[in-house]
């Protein structure tokens, strides 16, 4: 499904621009930082607990492609897709 700021904002009935400025102000990540972490944990439980492959992976949990999921793992986690299954 549509997962965005401005989809999220649409269930509160809210401006997606102010929405993300209040939930960054409560809580000092942005609300794509907080569906990135959460698509991250995911994707991680998948690479712990399935035999799927990266590439399937990064597409069922919302990333562009494994190279978008992979990036934003290192950046968040400083350990790769790869390194998860080992």
């Amino acid at each position: 499904s549509d997962l965005s700021n401005t989809s999220i904002a649409k269930i509160f009935n809210m401006d997606s621009c102010y929405l993300n400025r209040v939930v960054k102000s409560e809580t000092n990540i942005s609300i794509h930082q907080h569906i990135i972490k959460r698509r991250l944990n995911n994707a991680i439980k998948l690479l712990l607990t399935t035999s799927k492959s990266v590439e399937q992976i990064a597409c069922e949990t919302g990333f562009y492609n494994a190279s978008h999921f992979s990036a934003a793992c290192k950046k968040i986690t400083g350990i790769s897709p790869s390194d998860y299954r080992k």
